[in-house]
């Protein structure tokens, strides 16, 4: 799995707004704080998406695709800080969304 291909997976884990969380790297149904690849888990933030994929991948979360991947993210976060930035109360899914976006078309060749 390449860091693009972590990227589209961690962006698909939380597509749609209710799946994405702020404050916990994942939350269950009650919304309580399980860890990312718990088979509760159901709303995830940034970084328990990205590790959930790389989990699902295979993908130690220290080698291969996982930091080049997390390298893209945060290079277009001003402190770099990946959860502090998902946390801020004013951000949105939408910016999530923005970012992995973004750190994909960072990684693409380009033509």
């Amino acid at each position: 799995m390449t860091p693009v291909d972590l990227l589209h997976a961690t962006r698909i884990i939380i597509a749609v707004p209710e799946r994405w969380c702020q404050r916990y790297c994942a939350l269950d149904g009650f919304d309580l704080p399980v860890q990312s690849d718990s088979v509760t888990a159901c709303r995830w933030c940034i970084r328990g998406a990205l590790g959930l994929a790389a989990k699902a991948a295979g993908i130690a979360a220290c080698s291969g695709a996982y930091p080049v991947a997390e390298r893209a993210l945060t290079s277009f976060i001003p402190d770099r800080l990946l959860s502090p930035w998902n946390d801020a109360p004013e951000r949105t899914h939408a910016e999530v969304m923005a970012l992995i976006d973004l750190a994909i078309t960072s990684l693409e060749p380009h033509a």
